[in-house]
């Protein structure tokens, strides 16, 4: 390769990557990212791929001492030249692996051949650099080389964006002309856009560094400044960044491809005058110092900054991804890193902060120079995943950045900005099969006979054919919500789980994917409350209760020996929301005795027996009254009537019945019977004498008393008075005789103008 090689030292490759890595400024939850090196295999690189190779443990530990909860692989790209002749691929996937080992056997499995030209395909290797790593990752790009693929640079761009990727780029030398200027300038913009930094490395800078790298082994860090000076016009003028309680080694690094000393630099402090900062690297092309970072707004000024890139991070424990979805997300899962162009979106924003300390308040949308475009209120919708949103907005046509704002619990200012910028979506994807993931977990426990919805995420370009089918090949209602022009979300709304089954979710277009769902419902069938013996009184009410926690819901039915219950007015029974209840109104006897009960849900069943016991029962006793001790009564045919009464006492209260000579007593025009317990017996004759029968029955005896009846007819009347007139006065008394002493006293009448007396 015809290039402009600056000198090799032995340790230089190897120490490098580990430098880089440190630089990564991470934005988000500690979820699982890729450490990828996309590196120049073109002849020229042989010493440096070899140093890696002879290197490899040192770049493994110094991985897993700085961020072993955050890495989970290691990539490596390697990339060439097919012009040239010698067989080559334009980018290789050489590993992808977090096994030592593995990482090991790929690296010493890599040649360096062809690469007679200059420059190379350097952005065809990040381009599956990109596409190999997960969201969030970073990515270093070790070459020697201007780009020769340049006009990929959009859609790379696009790429890192879409997937919040870092590119930061190790320089070793250039090009001796390139063609276009696009060539060399696509690095600076793709490490700009990303939030990343190009270094160019002379042989001379790499013991400091070495010292800066163990400062930064075990922290992720944040951007508080980033800014890249076009022509000197800018020179001296003041940019300022501010440090709040929450971050530490605050370091301020400024690279360029020209010379830089480090009195270009001056740092203003909080209280106005000129800051003390420690140096780590002075060399030709790069200078990093080291801020006390004392809480407060600091300045900063570069005197001969045209073409300088200034980069200030920081070490913090509270960062933030985001995401924009124009239905209103439920997780970060549910959204895409840029908006969709045309439709309103909403902007989720998951704050990673541990302590909880935090309390975001409202998110900027800044342009490329950190001016504001628009500030947005924010609102906590899930406290447990700390994810905040929006109301829907047009996000902004130009590239933005965000910055979320907040306050702790001291009432501090919080600023931070997320690491790569966001645009639209203006590259139009390339073909992309279709791959399906189902958002939340595989097993979903539901409430039975209630509401429930599932989503997956499914990625493909052209766009997919999106279905959810259940256990039995059925195809479900769904509804698709397109988060970016190759990333959907689609919904499966179901009305009411009655059963476990499994959903799965199907997307077709070129190729066929698909990811399932198994859902059970929460069945229980837990016994709260169950009849047992009891005693009632009789003529008094009790209530019996069966009372179960169950889904699905159960079915009750109670038994009176052996036989189904239905309600009557003696017997009620009530059932609701998985109780019923029993209540035996007025117990009399024929309501005692075994009963039961049944519960089903169709899952499980129970059964509970029971007995009803009467007490304080009597049995039926007719009472003789004072004035029928003899039980005999003496009548006079002619009289207008008579009456017989019986008392009887019980429990329950006997029923009275009465018998004339044995035959049962009706109610009608001869009798009249009042209360049950008195006979009257009208119009008496000879036909009314007889016996009188009084029958007290109960559940538990009986008892019968009998009278007597004897029917007179009017006998002579001896010494009847006189037919004259007796005249009287005043308080005069008469008396007039009526029968003789041969006469029973009770049958004799008096009457008065034919009424008796």
């Amino acid at each position: 390769m015809w290039c402009i090689l600056n000198a090799m030292i032995v340790k230089k490759t190897s120490v490098l990557i580990s430098f880089l890595v440190i630089l990564s400024n991470v934005s988000g939850k500690e979820t699982k990212v890729s450490t990828t090196f996309v590196i120049d295999s073109t002849y020229s690189m042989d010493t440096e791929i070899g140093e890696v190779k002879r290197r490899t443990d040192d770049i493994f530990n110094a991985v897993y001492n700085s961020n072993s909860s955050i890495v989970d692989e290691f990539i490596i790209v390697t990339f060439n030249d097919p012009a040239t002749g010698w067989g080559v691929e334009a980018a290789t996937l050489e590993v992808k692996t977090n096994k030592r080992d593995e990482f090991e056997t790929s690296l010493r499995n890599v040649k360096v051949l062809g690469g007679a030209d200059c420059p190379e395909m350097s952005l065809t290797g990040i381009e599956l650099g990109l596409n190999t790593s997960k969201p969030h990752s970073y990515l270093y790009v070790f070459t020697d080389a201007s780009a020769k693929d340049y006009q990929k640079y959009d859609y790379v761009k696009s790429l890192a964006l879409k997937k919040s990727i870092q590119v930061t780029f190790l320089l070793t030398g250039q090009c001796k002309k390139d063609k276009v200027e696009e060539q060399h300038t696509v690095y600076n913009n793709l490490a700009k856009a990303t939030s990343g930094q190009v270094f160019h490395i002379l042989k001379q800078e790499i013991s400091q560094i070495i010292d800066y790298i163990l400062v930064n082994l075990n922290n992720k860090r944040t951007t508080l400044l980033r800014k890249t000076f076009k022509d000197a016009a800018e020179c001296g003028k003041k940019y300022n960044f501010t440090v709040d309680s929450d971050l530490w080694e605050i370091v301020i690094a400024l690279s360029a491809p020209k010379s830089l000393i480090a009195d270009d630099l001056d740092v203003i402090g909080p209280d106005g005058s000129p800051t003390e900062v420690q140096q780590f690297v002075s060399s030709q092309n790069t200078t990093i110092v080291k801020l006390k970072g004392e809480v407060g707004e600091y300045s900063i000024s570069v005197s001969n900054c045209a073409d300088v890139t200034v980069h200030v991070t920081a070490s913090t424990s509270i960062s933030f991804q985001h995401g924009f979805s124009s239905d209103k997300p439920r997780s970060l899962d549910e959204t895409a890193k840029k908006p969709v162009k045309d439709k309103k979106s909403y902007l989720a924003i998951v704050l990673d902060d541990k302590e909880q300390e935090v309390i975001l308040k409202t998110v900027e949308l800044w342009n490329i120079n950190d001016d504001l475009i628009v500030e947005l209120p924010l609102k906590l919708i899930d406290s447990d995943q700390q994810l905040y949103i929006t109301e829907p907005f047009s996000a902004p046509q130009q590239t933005f950045k965000i910055a979320v704002k907040g306050l702790t619990k001291s009432k501090e200012l919080l600023t931070r900005v997320s690491p790569t910028t966001i645009e639209y979506e203006k590259e139009m994807p390339k073909e992309k099969p279709a791959t399906v993931t189902i958002l939340g977990a595989h097993e979903v426990v539901a409430k039975f006979d209630e509401a429930l919805e599932l989503k997956c995420k499914v990625y493909g370009f052209p766009q997919p054919h999106i279905t959810w089918e259940d256990k039995y090949n059925n195809t479900m209602n769904s509804s698709i919500n397109t988060i970016a022009l190759d990333e959907y979300i689609s919904t499966l709304h179901i009305n009411n789980v009655i059963e476990n089954t499994t959903f799965i979710c199907k997307a077709k277009n070129f190729a066929i994917d698909s990811d399932f769902v198994i859902v059970t419902t929460n069945k229980k069938f837990t016994v709260k409350k169950y009849p047992e013996d009891v005693a009632v009184e009789i003529g008094k009410s009790v209530e019996l209760s069966l009372k179960i926690d169950a889904s699905p819901p159960v079915t009750i039915i109670w038994f009176q020996d052996g036989k189904e219950i239905n309600n009557n007015e003696n017997l009620e029974i009530e059932t609701s929301s998985g109780s019923s209840f029993l209540k035996i109104k007025n117990a009399k006897p024929g309501y005692d005795g075994k009963y039961s009960v049944k519960a089903s849900n169709g899952d499980e069943k129970v059964e509970y027996k029971f007995n009803v016991i009467l007490t304080g029962a009597v049995p039926a006793l007719i009472v003789p009254g004072k004035e029928f001790v003899q039980n005999i009564m003496d009548v006079v045919e002619g009289d207008k009537l008579f009456q017989l009464i019986c008392i009887a006492t019980g429990n329950p209260k006997p029923t009275l019945k009465w018998l004339f000579n044995g035959i049962t007593i009706e109610d009608n025009e001869k009798y009249d019977i009042l209360y049950g317990d008195t006979l009257i017996v009208k119009d008496v004759s000879s036909k009314s004498k007889g016996t009188y029968t009084c029958k007290a029955e109960n559940e538990y005896g009986n008892d019968t008393m009998d009278y007597e009846v004897n029917v007179h007819p009017y006998p002579p009347i001896n010494n009847f008075p006189s037919n004259s007139p007796i005249y009287l006065v005043d308080d005069q008394t008469f008396k007039m005789p009526c029968g003789d002493d041969m006469i029973a006293i009770n049958s004799i009448r008096w009457y008065k103008v034919r009424r008796h007396l």
